[in-house]
């Protein structure tokens, strides 16, 4: 699905926010079956799905689950700044409730949020 997406939906505004729906769903599901470098990736395609496409809806949630990602390759420098940029997000776009969620990881995996 997410080959065909790129293939035949690129450049195209009207279902550009397909990509990162797709993008966002997948890498999450890699997440959880514990495939980190490969979630680290798809999400990393719907990051640059959301900027490319101005559709933000996506944006937090896939960089939360980079951040997850890379901490679960014990990558913590990098899981800090995925899930600094991710919890800032959430605020600036009032979503409290995951801005709790990343507050709590932080806490969980020892991150300070500055």
């Amino acid at each position: 699905l997410l080959k065909y997406i790129k293939k035949h939906f690129q450049n195209v505004l009207q279902s550009g926010g397909l990509l990162p729906l797709v993008s966002y769903n997948y890498a999450r599901e890699l997440n959880l079956t514990e495939r980190y470098k490969e979630s680290i990736d798809i999400a990393t395609t719907g990051w640059m799905s959301c900027v490319q496409y101005g559709q933000y809806r996506y944006l937090p949630g896939v960089l939360a689950i980079i951040s997850d990602s890379y901490y679960h390759l014990n990558n913590h420098k990098m899981c800090k700044e995925y899930l600094l940029q991710a919890y800032y997000i959430y605020k600036g776009i009032a979503d409290f409730t995951n801005a709790s969620i990343m507050e709590e990881n932080a806490n969980d995996w020892g991150i300070k949020l500055d």
